[in-house]
């Protein structure tokens, strides 16, 4: 009989072949953690948690990856000698960057996650620019009255070898500066970010998707942009909620073909552990949708369970259809003002469903 030291490992083993930021490879390193832990051999535990760690945040299983995290950082705080918390202190900055896309998860929790992650990296010496960029992303999620002073904050930092990559910094400050209202500056950047080549595992994907709502419907960016933007993201589930700023130009621009990614990607945005995810891409839809009904265009479709249909697929009246993804959205809506203690998620979704009079 195997015991659970030999199937963790070879279901570890199995889950190293397997697709990188795959769901396969999530779900094996899953299942290698339940026989690690019935194990009882903490260092193989510890090897197969800090795996599910990488793989569950690149394949979007994010509430698996800061479970996962959790329990190896709880590791290193035990077992100092045996176990280095520098090898997570990259992940910690993923920890910061999703938990905010949880309304359950307090700014008290928050705020204690941040000061926690910065005492540590302040004791290795390294991380100023990390700490100063999270927090301006953190006052960004949660709409923040300070704003700028931390984007100002966080451009007046010194890099280090915990600093993002420098495509990722551009991409955040265009989104920043875009909030802050400064949209000429920000699309010049973009501009030349685009001229320049220059790209990463999420930029220019998510910057497209950040950039479209600011511009006028009759630049001539908006449909290169839109088409550019959309084919990065098709297929990634982890971004699905990117794909809503798409959803919506679609229906704007008057392309068939925002209803047929709309059939193809619902699926996974129901299941998207992140309610921030969840949320940018019902509303989204909602615009969609509606000016299918302006064009009373009936819509064949699956509607999630967990977003209020039947699981089965049957022949939407449109409006019916946005009444129910409004449905879905308008409690993630209240949930994120109730944690933040402001309306800036509400007026962000207000901004989005202004483009159905558009």
């Amino acid at each position: 009989m195997t015991s659970s030291l030999e199937r963790a490992e070879q279901l570890l083993d199995e889950a190293m072949r397997a697709p990188p930021a795959s769901r396969t490879r999530t779900e094996l390193l899953a299942e290698a953690a339940e026989h690690a832990d019935a194990s009882n051999d903490r260092y193989l535990a510890f090897d197969v948690y800090f795996e599910l760690t990488t793989t569950a945040f690149e394949s979007g299983a994010v509430d698996r990856g800061l479970s996962a995290f959790s329990y190896c950082l709880s590791l290193c705080d035990e077992s100092p000698e045996s176990f280095y918390e520098e090898d997570l202190h990259w992940k910690y900055k993923w920890v910061l960057e999703w938990v905010p896309q949880f309304p359950d998860v307090s700014r008290e929790t928050i705020e204690g996650l941040l000061a926690d992650m910065a005492r540590r990296f302040t004791r290795r010496g390294l991380g100023a620019d990390a700490v100063n960029k999270l927090r301006a992303t953190l006052a960004f999620a949660m709409g923040d009255a300070d704003l700028r002073a931390r984007h100002r904050e966080w451009v007046g930092s010194t890099r280090d070898e915990l600093s993002d990559c420098d495509v990722c910094d551009a991409s955040f400050d265009i989104e920043a500066l875009l909030v802050l209202g400064e949209r000429d500056v920000a699309l010049a950047r973009f501009e030349a970010l685009l001229a320049a080549g220059r790209t990463c595992a999420e930029v220019p994907h998510l910057t497209y998707a950040a950039v479209l709502p600011h511009l006028a419907p009759d630049d001539a960016r908006v449909a290169p942009f839109h088409e550019r933007g959309l084919a990065l993201l098709r297929g990634n589930d982890k971004l699905v909620g990117a794909m809503g700023t798409h959803l919506a130009f679609s229906a704007r621009l008057g392309q068939a073909e925002g209803l047929r990614v709309f059939r193809e990607s619902i699926a996974a945005a129901a299941l998207h552990p992140s309610a921030g995810s969840r949320l940018d891409y019902l509303l989204g839809a909602e615009v969609l949708v509606h000016h299918a009904a302006r064009r009373e265009q009936s819509l064949s479709l699956t509607l999630p369970l967990e977003l209020g249909g039947d699981g089965t697929r049957k022949i939407w009246d449109p409006t019916e259809l946005e009444h129910a993804l409004a449905r879905a959205a308008t409690p993630i809506i209240e949930a994120f003002d109730a944690r933040n203690g402001n309306d800036w998620v509400s007026k962000r979704a207000a901004r989005m469903r202004h483009l159905k009079s558009s």
